[in-house]
């Protein structure tokens, strides 16, 4: 993704793959609305979209392993 409309489009195309795979998807979806949610207000204060993404993918290892 080289935008952050390509980021969150990936994202919830990966949210509906995931969601087709699993018989009980509504934790699933849940948590993945909340992730997303989360990478769209996420503050950041670059202006470079490749940093901007080394910091959600950190954030969002964190957020997994919490999960």
């Amino acid at each position: 993704a080289g935008t952050m409309f390509e980021l969150v489009k990936a994202l919830n195309d990966g949210s509906a793959a995931l969601a087709k795979q699993s018989p009980n998807p509504i934790s699933l979806n849940a948590g993945c609305e909340l992730f997303i949610a989360f990478v769209t207000l996420f503050p950041h204060e670059s202006d470079i979209f490749s940093e901007l993404k080394i910091e959600l993918v950190k954030q969002g290892k964190n957020y997994a392993a919490e999960a």
